[in-house]
């Protein structure tokens, strides 16, 4: 019985692992100027990165996609969601780059989790992810 129990557990289609990364943005720049740290924390300025496992032993052909949010007044959270065309994993610099091309986005994170967010509107934001699994 308890061999009956066993092979039916290994049978069980495995569960794909998916994670969010919640990125707070501590500093924002675009064409116009620097954003002042008031901003920011009034407007809540966050990334978000869903990254889902697609299990064949590659995190470079997994599916993600990142969102960028902000709070405002009327229209309380709002947020740009981008499918990642590509990931990409630099040697170099110990970083995975998730890029959507239609877009022109970018996403960078290190392994300490601090990021850069190029929105492909010539706002380039910086700050540190936090990592919960869904």
């Amino acid at each position: 019985m308890k061999f009956i129990a066993l092979f039916a557990f290994c049978m069980l289609p495995a569960v794909a692992q998916a994670a969010l990364f919640t990125c707070a943005v501590t500093r924002r720049t675009d064409s116009k100027a620097e954003y002042a740290a008031e901003r920011i924390a009034k407007e809540q300025l966050t990334v978000l990165l869903s990254v889902d496992d697609n299990e064949d032993q590659n995190p470079l052909n997994d599916k993600a996609s990142i969102s960028a949010c902000d709070v405002t007044g009327a229209e309380g959270k709002t947020c740009d969601t981008y499918e990642v065309d590509k990931i990409v994993y630099d040697d170099a610099t110990k970083l995975k780059k998730y890029y959507n091309f239609f877009a022109q986005v970018d996403l960078q994170v290190w392994p300490d989790m601090s990021f850069v967010l190029n929105d492909g509107r010539s706002g380039i934001s910086y700050g540190s992810c936090k990592v919960s699994e869904e």
